[in-house]
């Protein structure tokens, strides 16, 4: 039985930016596909990217840890969020 009290979303999330991040909270977005996406599209994982997967691991937020990464691809490095 489906209650249908969250909305089955299946977007393609390969252009996600740093600003978008609150309305894919809201949406009910999946920080996982979104991580699973930037993945698949990359030949080889950033360092940021795994430092990112290994916070998620020790039971950071994966919306932190999205943030964080997307701010380091956008600033080139340059800003880091600090949670």
């Amino acid at each position: 039985m489906q209650l249908g009290l969250v909305p089955s979303v299946s977007a393609n999330y390969t252009s996600v930016q740093f600003k978008d991040l609150p309305a894919l909270r809201t949406s009910a977005a999946d920080p996982y596909a979104i991580f699973e996406q930037i993945l698949s599209k990359s030949e080889d994982i950033p360092t940021d990217l795994i430092q990112a997967i290994h916070a998620i691991g020790a039971g950071s937020s994966p919306w932190i840890q999205l943030a964080n990464y997307l701010m380091r691809q956008e600033t080139k490095g340059e800003g880091e969020l600090n949670y």
